[in-house]
């Protein structure tokens, strides 16, 4: 048992690599969006997470995938909607 909660621990810091790794490569292709993300959230973790997040306003898609086909604009769109329902409450 002990070896499968390592195994489970160390997928888990590799995946929190590969967050932390995607995020970084954002901030020097888009730098203006993950600033705002931060701000937004707080710190770099929260946005970061929040970037591989299945969005149910976008159709369950990732605001990554929806970059990668060139819709910064919804991404923004979302960025929007999440702050207002933040200052809503």
């Amino acid at each position: 048992m002990k070896r499968s909660c390592e195994s489970i621990d160390d997928a888990t810091a590799e995946r929190e690599t590969a967050i932390a790794n995607a995020f970084e490569l954002l901030q020097g292709r888009k730098p203006d969006l993950p600033q705002i993300l931060i701000e937004m959230f707080g710190d770099c973790r929260r946005a970061a997470r929040w970037m591989c997040l299945h969005q149910r306003a976008l159709d369950g898609r990732r605001a990554y995938e929806l970059l990668v086909e060139g819709n910064d604009d919804l991404v923004w769109d979302e960025m929007e909607r999440s702050v207002n329902r933040e200052f809503a409450t």
